[in-house]
């Protein structure tokens, strides 16, 4: 999955964070070569974040593995029983009312 360009900030609204902590971050994820910073050319004082080719590795192998634990921990639930179990989140999800 590539998620493109974006700023610190529409990060820190999609995971309803803190700015300051996304750059932070940010900073951190650029020192180990998992994404690039580079000024915005249509607003010099914020900054666009990319992922790297090492950083969409790492992100990849972190969802297979998250993937592969959901399997495991559903496998002994029947269909009927999944989605009862995906009806009950969803509730939960909209009660959270996270954007």
């Amino acid at each position: 999955m590539v998620l493109g360009e974006s700023s610190s900030s529409r990060i820190a609204d999609a995971a309803a964070s803190d700015g300051a902590e996304v750059s932070r971050a940010a900073k951190e994820l650029e020192r180990k070569g998992l994404i690039t910073r580079r000024k915005n050319p249509e607003n010099r004082t914020k900054l666009i974040l990319a992922i790297t080719k090492k950083g969409q590795a790492l992100y990849d192998r972190a969802r297979n593995s998250r993937l592969e634990y959901f399997q495991w921990l559903l496998q002994d639930l029947d269909s009927a029983e999944k989605a009862a179990l995906d009806a009950a989140l969803l509730k939960l999800v909209q009660r959270v009312d996270i954007p």
